[in-house]
């Protein structure tokens, strides 16, 4: 009887601890970072999911266009969001990494023969500028006075750029480069051009909801295993898996 009790009690425990705790986190489509068809779920997903597991949390995405998406996690639908840049009030409603699950470029495309320098915002204020909806790029325009021309998705964008309806269009560099390889002929490719000059570095991080009352143990969570993450090396190894296109 004793036997049988000890063997219950072990299966018990052994089920409680095979039990792991999951996270939801709404995501969108930004390849080669994000995107519900790549590697990983995209190089940032694999980043946060990779982490998670090492504190024994499961992670489940749900991909939206990145504006609902944030609205849902800012709601607290979700527990939080992937890729997001530490601008505005955001702070006010999430908790944000310690450290970005990436860095980027934000950068200006245009096609050959439509060549410009830039010191300022203000120097382009009389170029057609094109962007996409919920980029916070679109904050710093707005304090100019200038307009932009926005898209749905930065694929629409490109293809207002290629057309000529947009002089500039604006997009990180990795992303807006895979974009141009994956949507345009080799021809077409050689049209682009994109200034040198960046518009602005940004790192992105992982945000997780106010709203939820686990969120402030979870990113504790999650810091902890970001430190082991790249302390064993395996963040560096992902990065040279990006650059190598293993995430398209």
């Amino acid at each position: 009887m004793k036997r049988r009790y000890l063997v219950l009690l072990m299966a018990l425990v052994l089920g409680v601890m095979s039990f792991g705790e999951t996270i939801k986190l709404t995501n969108g489509e930004w390849a080669p970072f994000n995107g519900a068809k790549l590697k990983g779920y995209g190089f940032a997903s694999d980043v946060v999911t990779k982490t998670f597991a090492k504190v024994g949390v499961d992670v489940e995405y749900k991909f939206f266009p990145w504006k609902r998406g944030y609205i849902l996690a800012q709601r607290g639908n979700y527990d939080g969001t992937v890729s997001w840049g530490k601008v505005g009030d955001r702070e006010n409603y999430f908790y944000f990494s310690d450290e970005p699950i990436l860095s980027g470029e934000t950068v200006f495309f245009y096609m050959k023969g439509n060549d410009f320098t830039w010191d300022k915002l203000e120097d382009l204020k009389e170029k057609r500028i094109g962007g996409t909806l919920g980029y916070s790029y679109t904050k710093s325009f707005k304090n100019i006075g200038k307009k932009l021309d926005l898209a749905h998705t930065d694929l629409q964008g490109f293809k207002k750029l290629f057309a000529g309806r947009v002089d500039i269009f604006i997009l990180d560099l990795d992303v807006g480069l895979k974009l141009i390889r994956d949507n345009f002929t080799k021809e077409q490719q050689a049209k682009f051009r994109y200034n040198k000059k960046p518009m602005e570095k940004v790192s992105y991080y992982l945000l997780l909801s106010k709203k939820v009352s686990k969120s402030k143990e979870l990113i504790k969570k999650y810091n902890k295993g970001f430190k082991m993450l790249k302390d064993s090396g395996e963040y560096d190894k992902m990065v040279k898996a990006l650059r190598n296109g293993e995430y398209e």
